[in-house]
């Protein structure tokens, strides 16, 4: 048996919004925050999770261990640049992804590509949960119109293990 706030990990932030600090997440906060992704989403076992937060950034944001923890598909697409998100739509098409996270600096890119499809994709059910700026009112409705994807706003901050809430 280990003590539930022992630590778990640390995470170092680069100091965008202040001095650059370590954080300790404890276990017990990583399950907290693991159950708060899962209660928040609604995600299940049926789900397919794309992890598209870079893995150091706050550790991705730690969707992936709602996802494990579900027993739900995990899409990892690997290493991608700005200027190719066409392969990011493909993949969630082909892979089904039905719950994503990123920043809109990623969102945005992709609804673009979107646009030039002749075919829009159907993500009807889909969340994407946007965090690291407050998403773009046009942004979301352009995921809702053309794909049946929803936007959820998140905040939070490396010291919150990182979520604090889903709007």
């Amino acid at each position: 048996m280990i003590d539930e706030t022992s630590a778990y990990s640390a995470c170092y932030t680069t100091g965008t919004t202040g001095k650059p600090k370590g954080v300790y997440y404890s276990h017990r906060c990583i399950y907290l925050h693991t159950m708060e992704c899962i209660c928040y989403t609604g995600m299940s076992w049926k789900d397919c999770f794309m992890q598209l937060v870079p893995m150091f950034h706050a550790q991705g944001w730690g969707f992936f261990f709602s996802a494990t923890f579900m027993g739900a598909k995990i899409v990892l697409p690997g290493r991608y640049m700005i200027d190719d998100v066409g392969s990011l739509v493909e993949l969630m098409v082909k892979e089904k992804v039905t719950i994503s996270c990123g920043a809109p600096a990623i969102f945005m890119p992709m609804l673009n590509y979107i646009k030039t499809l002749q075919e829009k994709p159907d993500f009807g059910g889909t969340r994407l949960i946007s965090g690291a700026t407050e998403p773009p009112l046009a942004m979301m409705r352009g995921w809702k119109e053309l794909t049946g994807a929803e936007i959820i706003h998140a905040y939070g901050a490396t010291e919150t293990t990182p979520l604090v809430l889903l709007i």
